[in-house]
């Protein structure tokens, strides 16, 4: 479909909405190049700078306007895929954001057998047949993974992981820096260019436009005269309640991933007779917490173990090690943790996540009593 066919659907759906009395305050899309030269149909203007980018357009029937969203989880997905295609980036202070921090925290993780405190695994590092997977993306430019980066070079000061200071999260800074922070990112090649230049363009003008849109239509939404909002929920405006709908839509059909007019009406007839759409473990996002029940705050319950760990047990006065026995009934996971307690010499790595497991081991000991 063209962008201008497009564009006067989306007019169309406008009007119809402003018939029935809704307010529609933003349009959340991928970045797909059809979808932004729509966008450009309407009056949205790509640029360069925060400040001349315009990411709203007026509303064809009413006086006010409608802001753009390019979907901030898509946008990461393509921020994971350009920095594994181009390997490195640099940022506005010349420090390098290399892929090969990733890679070399996953393989001394995997040679250790424990993790420190992330989700990082092959899967992430091989996600090309999971680009789709919004949590892959998630998990990989996480802070936690960011966190692991930075202990890494600045405590045990491992020589694979120096000058990874750049691949710190810098997600805490106010949403304006975070602009800059993008905007000034360049490819790391003799002739350095700016990613928002780049055919790996996207995912910077994307996060850019959506947090220059969420700033204004925020700032529009607590300062309006008549019902003014007192706190704006930004998940809101993510693509990640449509996705739900089509994958229990796709659901429905089992190995057919696209249903005719008939099947799809079938479909939604089924779904409007249930209590709750629950969306497939294998969807591209994860469900909502507690829409089972439809209540805000989700319930929790802890489960013990089903058989309590060995207290240890020193074998000879005169060993300097000591024994831990694993008795049947424990997890493989809980067996493992022993075997490695078991042994004399441990890993500096290795010991430095046993001692964060027995913190938090201890914290929620002590915070029981």
């Amino acid at each position: 479909m063209s962008s201008k066919k497009q564009a006067e659907l989306v007019t169309i759906a406008l009007q119809m909405a402003a018939e029935a009395g809704l307010r529609v305050w933003s349009i959340t899309t991928d970045g797909t190049a059809v979808n932004i030269s729509t966008f450009r149909e309407l009056g949205y203007d790509f640029t360069t700078s925060f400040d001349s980018m315009v990411t709203k357009f007026k509303h064809p029937t009413e006086n006010y306007y409608v802001y753009v969203i390019l979907d901030p989880c898509h946008m990461l997905k393509l921020a994971r895929n350009a920095l594994g295609s181009l390997k490195s980036f640099v940022d506005e202070d010349d420090n390098l954001i290399q892929w090969n921090f990733f890679q070399s925290l996953d393989k001394m993780q995997e040679s250790e057998g424990f993790t420190l405190g992330n989700r990082l695994s092959k899967q992430h590092i091989q996600f090309q047949k999971h680009k789709m997977n919004v949590r892959l993306a998630a998990q990989t430019l996480s802070s936690s993974v960011a966190d692991a980066i930075e202990f890494l070079n600045v405590s045990m000061k491992l020589n694979q992981f120096q000058n990874s200071d750049a691949s710190k999260d810098t997600w805490e800074e106010i949403l304006r820096s975070t602009t800059s922070y993008l905007l000034g990112l360049k490819t790391n090649t003799d002739v350095k260019q700016p990613l928002s230049k780049h055919p790996r363009k996207t995912f910077v003008i994307g996060f850019v436009a959506s947090i220059k849109s969420t700033v204004e239509m925020a700032n529009e939404m607590f300062t309006s005269t008549i019902n003014p909002f007192k706190y704006l929920l930004t998940y809101k405006y993510s693509q990640d309640h449509i996705e739900l709908l089509f994958s229990c839509i796709r659901a429905r059909g089992g190995w057919n991933n696209n249903p005719n007019c008939l099947q799809f009406k079938y479909a939604m007839r089924k779904m409007l007779l249930r209590n709750a759409i629950t969306a497939s473990k294998n969807a591209n996002c994860q469900s909502f917490p507690g829409v089972a029940s439809h209540s805000i705050i989700p319930f929790f319950h802890t489960r013990k173990h089903k058989a309590p760990l060995n207290n240890l047990v020193e074998t000879d006065a005169n060993t300097t090690g000591k024994v831990y026995s694993a008795p049947q009934g424990n997890t493989p996971e809980e067996i493992m943790m022993l075997e490695h307690l078991n042994t004399t010499t441990t890993s500096e790595f290795l010991a430095n996540v046993l001692f964060l497991h027995w913190t938090f081991y201890c914290i929620q000991t002590c915070s029981r009593a």
